[in-house]
């Protein structure tokens, strides 16, 4: 039945996938509320390991906790949770607002620190614009939630303090990172893993993502103008020349690709969160100039990115051609709502039949059927030596709980709208494509096809 193609455009199948969904993004909200409450310093612990013990010592920062912020608060939100769960999300949401407005907001300067100690002191007070993004993507949530005034004066306030202190007016975009009192630049990368550099992908990724949020809360002139600034600088600088992949590390006039890899991951994101953007402008010809190029990126990842178990693999290294051999969840996650997306995008049923081997694939090696809440790294992974904690400063209830949230409306609006999928914008057949993927793969993990 799963190799038929009218099987994965039918309410069975949206009906199957809504509940398993539903299901895990329950099993999370419980696993949050018991093993992740600081009970001793006020707010979330900021480390847990795999088997739920606390690092009572572990930083608290700034990202994890926007992230949780946005994530209980949009649970909290949506009409197709359970009661007893959308009860627990409000409180959690709550929580996490009155905790990161005491700590983290710095109110003598404005926006919020970069981490705390485990006790909740200011540790790190840059102002990294990445995370001063996702605190307005958690103050927008908020307001939608509560109508909150004051969650809603954060969110405006911490845009401008961006607009005024992080754009780029000469040549464009956002500069990564600025001291406490906004008066200096700071020349730091934001994470062991990335290369200095004066603009990064992943930076305008997170504001684009942050500005429609805002605007879909408060839709104001100032944030449409900086959310088609957002649009225009990804278009017309990270995206590359032949526009399949994001250019990951730039110089500040966007000269020169300082990237080494590419990084499918997010670029089947960014397919996706530059779709709600254009959704939210409501501006015909915006989507008609740009829904072509996000259907080719994720017909790129599908057709290159995609590894032995149906995983999408992350990133692809440029000088040897060949793929990292690791991978993480959040990698998954958003592959999950990219390929939907892909499908809502094309009507190409092949996006459908992709999703369903990624998400066997989550289910088998992410989800832990013991201990619960999703491994950073899969059990494949983890054979091979890698191992993270399932709380930790990079690692949040974000990526994988908004891809069950959007997955799950998105199956509800499959199945009680009238209207079709938007007609294909690039040709592919779809036979050819079901048995291809269907097939065992020849190629072993870790390397495959080179992207194009």
């Amino acid at each position: 039945m799963y190799n038929s193609e009218s099987y994965f455009d039918s309410h069975e199948c949206f009906t199957r996938w809504q509940q398993e969904c539903s299901h895990e993004l329950d099993n999370i909200v419980r696993w949050w509320a018991m093993f992740a409450i600081d009970e001793v310093h006020g707010g979330f612990y900021g480390e847990v390991d795999n088997h739920c013990n606390p690092n009572l010592q572990a930083d608290k920062g700034l990202v994890l906790n926007a992230r949780i912020l946005w994530f209980f608060s949009s649970v909290a939100a949506s009409a197709q949770v359970s009661s007893s769960t959308r009860r627990t999300a409000l409180k959690l949401a709550g929580r996490s607002y009155d905790y990161f407005t005491r700590h983290f907001h710095d109110a003598s300067h404005g926006g919020a620190y970069w981490s705390l100690d485990s006790k909740g002191e200011p540790k790190d007070t840059r102002k990294q614009t990445y995370g001063i993004a996702f605190a307005i993507y958690g103050f927008s949530a908020y307001y939608a939630l509560t109508h909150s005034p004051e969650a809603l004066q954060h969110a405006r306030d911490y845009f401008q303090l961006i607009e005024d202190y992080c754009k780029d007016t000469q040549h464009g975009g956002y500069f990564e990172c600025r001291s406490r009192d906004w008066q200096s630049a700071i020349d730091m990368p934001m994470s062991q893993k990335d290369l200095l550099a004066a603009k990064t992908m992943n930076n305008h990724l997170h504001i684009l993502e942050a500005y429609t949020t805002l605007y879909h809360v408060a839709p104001t002139d100032d944030v449409k103008a900086a959310l088609l600034h957002c649009l225009e600088v990804m278009d017309s600088h990270i995206l590359g020349s032949d526009k399949p992949h994001l250019k990951l590390f730039m110089t500040d006039d966007w000269q020169h690709d300082l990237s080494e890899t590419y990084s499918f991951g997010h670029n089947i994101e960014y397919s996706w969160l530059a779709a709600e953007a254009i959704d939210a402008l409501e501006m015909p010809a915006l989507a008609e100039h740009y829904h072509p190029t996000l259907a080719s990126i994720a017909a790129n990842c599908a057709e290159r990115g995609l590894g032995s178990y149906g995983q999408l693999q992350e990133s692809f290294h440029i000088a040897s051609q060949r793929f990292e051999d690791y991978n993480e969840w959040w990698i998954q996650a958003e592959a999950l709502v990219g390929f939907f997306n892909a499908y809502q995008l094309t009507g190409e049923h092949r996006y459908l039949i992709t999703f369903e081997r990624l998400w066997r694939y989550t289910k088998g090696f992410h989800i832990d059927p013991v201990y619960g809440e999703w491994f950073c790294c899969s059990t494949l992974e983890q054979q091979k030596g890698f191992n993270n904690p399932k709380i930790g400063f990079w690692k949040g209830p974000y990526h994988h709980g908004r891809a069950l949230l959007e997955i799950m409306a998105r199956c509800e609006r499959a199945m009680h709208s009238t209207a079709k999928p938007r007609a294909p914008l690039h040709a592919s057949t779809t036979h050819n494509f079901i048995k291809s993927t269907l097939a065992s793969r020849v190629a072993t993990e870790g390397a495959t096809h080179a992207p194009r």
